[in-house]
């Protein structure tokens, strides 16, 4: 029986980008049901029994008590569960700005655990396939691809297009490392042509070198939602496209994905000599391939000449898109895929991984642990948001004090003036008159 209803589970309110790519398009287009594995903030546990499979990414192993209770109701019922990930995390690079971060250092033991417990693992590329293999032998490999329903090509710029020719770079601020690493050749570029170039960075902000550089433009994105992100990114007016990556194991485990968006954003684009690329872009026909700084400048160079040739290039770029790039032409290898995984039946025994165990207790008393810490961090919060209450609450008082001085002040001065008065002459000689004024008007 065809697999026609899977039960995702997520703590996003709104797609991600990666949610969208990977479930919400590929399986829509499949014509597969969705049903909701988070409810408001309750697991949907009732639910699973409804699928035929449940799917979840990345982040939702992260609150490993959930994954567990998601696992365990699944198993119960008979129900495979897949992992669907797009990216090595376990291999993160010492520079990247997420290690820098440790936004997933707590829960990385979970991933891990995830990893060798689902009964499938879908990913993005073969390179991610292979590394991830030893701890999981059911893996499946669905590449990105676009929704025609979000993407709508534009037409390349025409031959005649004036100056300056724009440089676009578009990416999230974790590849600051990778721009840093051809800063050098886009410092040169940008000396060498001056007033008839300049540079757009959407999202990541530019190399130290090109921060001061007039013609470089800084376009932070914080949207929310694949469709509402593609729609702001398509008005971005450009000429050539940027793709730099670290040759390093975390990049070689990615996708195409920028290839494919810079090509429906009918821009040229050069990309960094590295498997993602190097593995679906002929050179010099959709797109430039470059690796050391002197390619990259020159491979700028002959873009930034040639008008024509970056016209013929997305041309090459988008027809290849709409042969092999489009979910509409592929969603049904996520059929072929989830029957498969439900045909086989037989669940993952993580216990056959000796250290399996062990990882599991490991990765539940990080959870407590980040619980504790989160409880340590509201309290600080609360005492935070406290202590600048009591400290508006004396600079309130602080005025009322400065406030009722004056007045004391004023009444003190007021009093020397009555006293000053009443023992004046003119006081002392009027004095017989206004007790005769008095006695009159009671008269």
């Amino acid at each position: 029986m065809p697999v026609e209803q899977i039960i995702f589970f997520t703590h996003n309110r709104v797609p991600t980008a990666h949610e969208q790519i990977r479930v919400f398009s590929p399986l829509k287009k499949a014509g597969m049901e969705i049903l909701q594995g988070v409810q408001g903030d309750k697991l949907n546990l009732e639910g699973i029994q409804d699928a035929q499979l449940v799917l979840f990414q990345r982040d939702f192993s992260r609150k490993f008590a959930e994954y567990q209770s998601v696992m365990m109701r699944a198993h119960e019922v008979g129900v495979p569960v897949v992992l669907d990930l797009d990216d090595h995390l376990l291999a993160l690079p010492t520079n990247h700005p997420d290690r820098l971060s440790k936004v997933f250092t707590g829960s990385l033991v979970a991933l891990f655990c995830a990893i060798m417990e689902v009964d499938a693992i879908t990913v993005t590329s073969p390179a991610l396939k292979e590394v991830l293999e030893p701890y999981n032998p059911n893996i499946y490999v669905l590449p990105n691809y676009l929704d025609a329903d979000i993407w709508h090509f534009r037409q390349p710029e025409p031959a005649s297009n004036p100056d300056p020719t724009r440089i676009l770079f578009m990416g999230t601020p974790t590849h600051r490392p990778d721009l840093e690493m051809i800063s050098d050749a886009l410092v040169n570029v940008a000396e060498k042509y001056n007033d008839h170039i300049s540079f757009i960075f959407c999202g990541a902000e530019p190399p130290e070198e090109l921060a001061g550089y007039k013609n470089t433009r800084y376009i932070p994105m914080q949207i929310q939602g694949y469709q509402a992100f593609v729609n702001e990114i398509q008005k971005i007016e450009a000429d050539i496209a940027i793709a730099p990556l670290d040759n390093n194991l975390f990049n070689r485990c990615k996708s195409s994905l920028k290839y494919l968006e810079y090509s429906a954003m009918g821009l040229p684009g050069i990309y960094s000599k590295v498997t993602p690329y190097s593995a679906v872009i002929d050179d010099g026909k959709m797109g430039y391939l470059a690796e050391s700084n002197d390619e990259w400048e020159e491979k700028l160079r002959l873009l930034v000449e040639d008008r024509s040739k970056r016209q013929d290039m997305v041309f090459q770029a988008q027809e290849d898109l709409r042969d092999n790039w489009m979910i509409e032409n592929h969603a049904i290898d996520w059929n072929n895929a989830f029957d498969q995984i439900k045909s086989k039946n037989n669940f993952t025994d993580s216990g056959a991984h000796p250290y399996w165990m062990i990882l599991n207790s490991i990765a539940t008393q990080l959870e407590e642990d980040e619980a504790r810490f989160q409880s340590l961090e509201d309290l600080r919060r609360i005492i935070s948001s406290q202590g600048q209450e009591i400290d508006e609450m004396r600079k309130k008082n602080l005025v009322i004090s400065l406030e009722n001085q004056n007045l004391s002040t004023a009444l003190d001065a007021t009093r020397l003036e009555v006293v000053n008065y009443a023992l004046s002459t003119s006081w002392r000689i009027t004095r017989p008159l206004r007790k005769l004024g008095r006695y009159l008007r009671r008269l």
